[in-house]
């Protein structure tokens, strides 16, 4: 039986894990639509930490689990989940065996945050030879894959009614290569859309405040340049700068130089902890633009994603939902009505140069005159109306599907 939208079909958000970002931003999306109800099922930190639009909107309702008991939780909300008309689970990783214990009847949309993973893991194989200690971790991580989870996916990917992509780019190239399910429907599922347009009447500031979004590793991102970069330009550079990595520092080489180069022109503030989304958000809308210092690809258990081909960064998230200019690296690949957005460099020189242009004469600004004038698929109106026809679309053809059982 057709669903009929005006009959305000249920839709279950699932996350299992940590994708607290692209929960809210799907929130916020598909609320703008008032004929769907959401019912959230997510850790309780992540209903601690939505905005407040989204925890308290009268159409949506949370059901929040710890992560210890992750399993038994879902096996105890299955009624609730199978009252929905239809279910985007955000996140699957390793093991897959509890999802199939929860005997799900709706249509479900997966979301694939890593494609080489889910159909090309030994194509793109990335193991560990710099310690014994990550070799062997790296061929355990194989040999389960290849002994129990490879077949796990397969059967999960039998029975979803599509997969979803966070990215137009990664979805185009999906198609192509056949990176679809056994229905093959794949879709595009925004992970961002652009929600602060920069602000015409802010004063500037004489300070100038650069954030480099995200997890401080060397895993995709290359944090030395970044300071090779800035030692080169701070003799040059005639504001005073305050440089903010925004996320919890790992170990990552280039923090000793960066921190060595203080001085009352050059501020630099790092994270031993994580940051809340309220803090997060905070920063970032009062930044004025970014550094994206990606590397080709990072690493994702035993396996090569390459940014922007397979995967897309939460750092150009951010910059497309607060409405950031950037200084981009080459190396990840973005839709092109967002190459407007940044400026690109390849090696520290480069991103030396841009930085004393960028500083002194202030040239973020005009990209931020590009983004206040911005009318793609990434405005709200417009990415939350396709998501929607996107989703009604799957309710109506996969409503007597079986489900998982």
């Amino acid at each position: 039986m057709a669903i009929n939208i005006h009959t305000m079909p249920k839709i279950a958000l699932v996350e299992p894990y940590d994708h607290s970002e692209v929960l809210y931003t799907l929130c916020e999306l598909l609320l703008g639509h008032q004929a769907i109800k959401l019912c959230i099922f997510s850790q309780q930190y992540i209903l601690d930490h939505a905005p407040t639009s989204i925890s308290i909107s009268p159409d949506t309702s949370w059901f929040t689990f710890e992560a210890k008991k992750r399993a038994t939780f879902f096996k105890q909300n299955l009624s609730r989940l199978n009252d929905c008309d239809l279910i985007i689970w955000i996140t699957a990783v390793a093991p897959y065996e509890w999802i199939f214990d929860v005997k799900l009847k709706p249509p479900l949309l997966l979301i694939v945050h890593n494609r080489n993973n889910w159909f090309a893991p030994l194509r793109h194989l990335s193991v560990d030879t710099d310690s014994s200690a990550g070799f062997f971790k790296d061929i355990v991580r194989l040999l389960r894959w290849l002994l129990v989870q490879r077949r796990r996916q397969q059967l999960l990917l039998q029975k979803v009614a599509a997969v979803g992509y966070g990215d137009r780019t990664i979805l185009a190239d999906a198609l192509i290569n056949g990176h679809c399910p056994t229905s093959g429907k794949a879709i595009w599922i925004p992970f961002t859309y652009l929600k602060h347009r920069p602000d015409r009447e802010r004063p500037a500031s004489e300070v100038i405040k650069i954030i480099i979004p995200g997890v401080v590793t060397d895993n995709g991102r290359d944090y030395y340049s970044v300071a090779m970069a800035m030692a080169m330009a701070l003799p040059q550079i005639q504001r005073p700068v305050h440089l903010v990595l925004l996320g919890k520092a790992k170990s990552a080489k280039g923090l000793i130089e960066l921190r060595q180069l203080e001085n009352e022109r050059f501020r630099l503030t790092i994270f031993s902890h994580w940051i809340s989304q309220k803090d997060y958000g905070a920063y970032l809308r009062d930044a004025d633009f970014l550094i994206l210092p990606f590397r080709t690809w990072h690493k994702v258990g035993f396996v090569k994603e390459y940014w922007g081909r397979s995967g897309i960064s939460g750092a150009v998230s951010d910059m497309v939902y607060y409405g950031l200019p950037a200084l981009c690296s080459i190396f990840h690949s973005l839709n092109a009505e967002l190459e407007n957005w940044v400026k690109r460099y390849a090696g520290y020189e480069e991103l030396a140069a841009l930085l004393v242009e960028w500083v002194n004469e202030r040239r973020f600004l005009e990209v931020k005159r590009t983004i206040q004038s911005y009318e793609g698929a990434l405005q709200c109106d417009k990415a939350g109306s396709l998501l929607v026809e996107q989703l009604m679309n799957l309710v109506e053809k996969n409503t007597n599907l079986p489900g998982i059982r």
